[in-house]
């Protein structure tokens, strides 16, 4: 069994027809020079560690006629598109964090919204790098919006702490409506929220004794009073 990331160089194998590489540990990002691997027939990664929002990902791949990606943690929408409109050619099974609105696939149907937030929602992606990271897409119907997207773009500027999530950039342009749209970017925390730590929600065994929450709480208080010196 192999236990390590897949590399990049395997986007140069472009002639490739058939790539099993299930039962190992695998891990990470499925690299994105993948995407010229467009000769594939079959592609089995089952059963290891890899990652990777494949709601797109997989769409130009019009060759592909079986396509095994299950028991990894993977994310994402699964698209209707391409190998995933004939659900008996594919097998997703295993990766909690997909969502369809494909009956046959058996998963949870995906909500239009992310994290909600102060004006707006927060959502997970990844850049062409292969950087996952988290995007704060405001909602610019709600009052204030506009002057809040500005002031975080004036305070987190200049702003260097290790207790703060850095910002990797900020959109401002617009949607394909006409209406205006404005986002964040940031560094991803893979832990999930402070919240729901803290109060965690049913189901969820995981509880943090008294001085990991006190850490918790120093750190916090130390990033908010540097964020207002």
């Amino acid at each position: 069994m192999l236990s390590v990331n897949l590399p990049s160089s395997l986007g140069g194998c472009e002639s490739l027809e058939v790539l099993h590489l299930q039962g190992n540990f695998f891990e990470g990002l499925i690299p994105s020079s993948m995407k010229r691997l467009r000769g594939l027939r079959d592609l089995d990664l089952s059963r290891n560690n890899l990652s990777r929002d494949i709601s797109q990902f997989f769409k130009g791949f019009k060759n592909l006629e079986n396509l095994n990606h299950s028991f990894n943690e993977f994310w994402g929408e699964v698209s209707v598109e391409g190998i995933f409109r004939n659900a008996s050619m594919t097998s997703i099974v295993g990766n909690t964090r997909l969502c369809s609105g494909i009956a046959n696939f058996q998963l949870p149907v995906c909500s239009n919204g992310g994290l909600s937030c102060a004006f707006g929602s927060v959502y997970k992606g990844s850049l062409d790098d292969d950087r996952v990271v988290a995007v704060k897409i405001f909602n610019m119907l709600h009052k204030g919006s506009s002057k809040s997207f500005i002031a975080k773009c004036e305070a987190l500027r200049n702003i260097r702490h290790r207790n703060l999530i850095k910002v990797l950039t900020a959109c401002s342009s617009i949607d394909f409506h006409g209406n205006d749209f404005k986002a964040l970017v940031y560094e991803l925390m893979e832990n999930g929220s402070l919240e729901e730590w803290l109060h965690p929600s049913i189901g969820n065994e995981v509880v943090l004794e008294a001085p990991k929450i006190l850490s918790l709480v120093q750190r916090h208080l130390a990033a908010l009073i540097y964020s207002f010196i």
